[in-house]
């Protein structure tokens, strides 16, 4: 009984802190920083699931009233170290994105969206429901319906028609047996709506992916990248002067490893799942499609 009473004396100690740090509306960029470098050591060091839920709302509170200031948008943040931040090379957007831990193993995604603003930034708070989605891989989703993760490249792609959207690739810590690293599509609508998932991938399933979704064993490692130096894309396709791709501008590739089962009677069960040491797969950009292609020598994807 009074362990549990000390348990709740600590939280509502916790929502007091986070209160009377959002109360101060004067607080710098800097000071916020100082702040929220506290809260996510603080972060670190509870093995308390209830504590980190209560310090994870304190740190996205004061997180997300520090991206509405305009001048944000250019500060590095760099004592934040658990905290991914992703700029757009075209300056449209930045990605903010962190994640948890749970004691059972499971990692839930957080993040934001910052447009950059005149007087003040617009920011986007997304949602992780990963775990609820139904056929991730084929849905178009919302901030608030993600399919969370923590993204680590982002590569504009120009249409034919001059419309723009964003290739992200991420990490999904997942849980305990599987981890997952994704492609995912944002694009923004007509009305300024940010949006995930697009029918922009050819040839890699017959009902057409919004995003493609690699699931594998979370004691193994795969590597999911872009590669844009045409003669190295070149030799990866096996191609010589003349093909398709000579007549691409600007030629991108996405390379990863290709994953397949432990034993062929474990297809489907992704905890088995494990990168083929000889052969890779990957995405190279075909008038605005990622085309995916196969059987590629893994040898000169190192």
């Amino acid at each position: 009984m009074l362990k549990r009473l000390l348990k709740m004396l600590l939280l509502l100690c916790l929502i007091f802190s986070s209160s009377r740090i959002l109360s101060q509306e004067h607080l710098s960029v800097k000071s916020a920083e100082d702040s929220l470098k506290i809260i996510s050591l603080r972060l670190g060091q509870t093995h308390n699931d209830s504590v980190r839920r209560v310090l994870n709302k304190q740190f996205s509170l004061l997180l997300g009233a520090t991206l509405l200031r305009s001048q944000s948008f250019t500060y590095p943040f760099d004592s934040l170290r658990s905290l991914g931040k992703l700029t757009a090379p075209d300056k449209k957007f930045r990605l903010y994105l962190w994640n948890i831990r749970m004691n059972d193993g499971h990692f839930t995604n957080y993040g934001f969206i910052q447009q950059p603003g005149i007087s003040s930034a617009v920011i986007t708070l997304l949602t992780d429901h990963s775990d609820s989605i139904d056929d991730p891989d084929n849905q178009l989703l919302s901030p608030g319906n993600w399919f969370g993760a923590m993204y680590y490249k982002i590569i504009p792609v120009i249409t034919s028609d001059s419309a723009v959207f964003y290739t992200l690739l991420g990490w999904q810590g997942n849980n305990s047996r599987i981890t997952q690293k994704v492609i995912e599509i944002l694009s923004f609508t007509s009305d300024n709506k940010i949006q995930f998932g697009a029918p922009v991938f050819s040839k890699y399933h017959e009902n057409g992916n919004m995003r493609v979704i690699f699931r594998y064993s979370a004691e193994a490692s795969m590597i999911l990248k872009l590669e844009d130096r045409k003669e190295v894309i070149l030799r990866y396709l096996g191609l010589r002067e003349g093909n398709t791709i000579e007549a691409t501008e600007k030629p991108m590739m996405i390379i990863g490893d290709h994953l397949m089962p432990l034993d062929p009677q474990l297809e489907g069960f992704y905890e088995h799942y494990v990168p083929d040491s000889e052969a890779c797969d990957g995405f190279i950009m075909v008038n605005g499609k990622w085309e995916f292609v196969t059987g590629i020598d893994a040898r000169n994807t190192r």
